[in-house]
């Protein structure tokens, strides 16, 4: 069979013209509900007294909902970032309570010899200042020989006491980085939640777009991004071919009618 014949074919041809027709009537209904949309939307932007037109506050809508999309990854963020957080609080405690425990043994063997006087130097609450002043009291040269021993041991009882205080200030850090990071993205979601909320006048004005916006649709939700002139214009355009295609359907099937659709010779 060449493909001539199945050009000229009468089913091929009123198959092509059915879809034309159809095309023609979902083309018209579509833009049809789009500018009745649109037009709903620019009366309550009117009602609700926004400064902007219909193409400005689409852009807004987009705007908010990349916000909401962006709040969603931000509470993701938020629960990494509690965990985070707890985990590096509670390594904080843990070297808090090692180093504590350390520092009062080496307190507790201090405690003779600061009672005795034999060392100049008041060890206050920091921990690393009683280290070192221990340190050089233990290199005076009137402390006595035994005296000297039991300082020196009450350093050695601990060894690992400076090293966790160390650890301690330094895992301090990192816990107080997690809260501010945590702080950080609390406060990144308060405002994007207000922005929302300042927009929610905007969105509600454009509720009659919803189902058109969803996509399921096809051909709706790309013509809801063009102005309400373009939209005008297209409604015209295809109304114009819709009324010719109801002009040719009544004359084919008017009685006596002299019309007729032929697939050409």
């Amino acid at each position: 069979m060449q493909l001539s014949t199945v050009i000229k074919s009468p089913l091929l041809v009123g198959a092509i013209r059915f879809l034309g027709v159809i095309l023609v009537i979902y083309a018209f209904a579509v833009v049809l509900m789009v500018g009745a949309a649109q037009q709903q939307v620019s009366a309550a932007l009117v009602s609700i007294k926004s400064d902007v037109g219909y193409s400005a506050a689409h852009a807004k809508i987009l705007d908010l909902e990349q916000l909401r999309r962006e709040i969603d990854d931000l509470i993701v963020e938020e629960r990494t970032r509690v965990q985070e957080q707890r985990e590096a609080e509670f390594k904080y405690q843990e070297l808090v309570s090692d180093s504590d425990v350390a520092w009062s043994e080496v307190d507790a063997a201090l405690q003779p010899l600061i009672d005795r006087d034999l060392c100049t130097f008041s060890p206050g609450k920091d921990q690393m200042a009683l280290w070192h002043a221990s340190r050089r009291c233990l290199a005076l040269e009137s402390l006595s020989v035994a005296d000297g021993m039991a300082l020196h041991a009450a350093l050695n009882r601990s060894p690992s006491a400076e090293a966790l205080h160390q650890r301690k200030l330094a895992q301090g850090r990192i816990a107080d980085r997690a809260y501010n990071q945590l702080q950080a993205t609390r406060t990144s979601i308060a405002a994007a939640r207000e922005k929302v909320r300042q927009g929610q006048a905007l969105r509600s004005a454009f509720e009659e777009m919803r189902v058109l916006r969803r996509g399921w649709l096809p051909g709706a939700s790309l013509l809801v991004y063009f102005p309400p002139t373009l939209v005008q214009i297209l409604l015209a355009f295809t109304s114009g071919l819709f009324g010719a295609l109801l002009i040719t359907l009544v004359l084919a099937v008017y009685p006596k009618s002299t019309v007729k659709f032929t697939g050409g010779e």
